[in-house]
């Protein structure tokens, strides 16, 4: 690596060279947390005698953290953040939409900012609710036109036994009213002309 961090080439695009800046940026704030007093704190029985000693380990180790984390950083972006930025970069050179366009940013409300979001979902969700309740009237429809077909059908089929028992009815009547020597004879009479 360079003296510290991560190389920045002008001839990288855009993209790149802010990340590696923020990436360097970060590195050197986490790195620059370890100072000479926590150190001292670890190793207290150094500190009267070989403080200089303990500040040489300190900065050397540093220094190996310091190359060990751009190490693995630059390789990190070599492999998997160098070429998709490229990519983003030729697309977005390529774009032909409209250029004032500004897509959309949080706006620092968060509160504003859900009630935006939550508002498409329960758009969402308040569609799909009158989609259900629409097809739940539509079988109620379906359902009450095949109870009156019931009801109708139900009617028609009791007129239809009052009828037969109507006949049936008269045809008991007619019987009651015959007297039992007329009886005894016709059946004597069908079984003659039967045999």
């Amino acid at each position: 690596m360079g003296d510290k961090g991560l190389k920045v080439d002008p001839a990288e695009g855009s993209r790149l060279r802010s990340l590696k800046e923020s990436v360097n940026s970060s590195v050197e704030k986490i790195l620059g947390g370890h100072k000479a007093s926590v150190y001292a704190k670890c190793f207290p029985s150094l500190i009267p005698k070989n403080e200089a000693v303990l500040e040489s380990v300190r900065v050397s180790l540093i220094d190996k953290v310091r190359d060990a984390i751009y190490e693995d950083l630059q390789h990190l972006i070599d492999t998997s953040v160098a070429e998709p930025l490229e990519e983003l970069r030729i697309l977005v050179k390529n774009h032909t939409g409209p250029k004032d366009v500004q897509a959309w940013r949080p706006s620092g409300d968060p509160l504003s900012d859900i009630r935006a979001h939550d508002a498409k979902v329960l758009h969402y969700e308040k569609q799909r609710l009158v989609e259900t309740l629409e097809q739940e009237h539509k079988k109620s429809e379906e359902l009450l036109m095949k109870v009156k077909l019931g009801r109708e059908q139900c009617h028609n089929n009791s007129l239809e036994i009052q009828n037969r028992l109507s006949v049936v009815s008269e045809a008991k009547d007619v019987c009651s009213s015959l007297s039992k020597d007329y009886m005894v004879s016709f059946c004597e009479e069908a079984i003659t002309n039967f045999e």
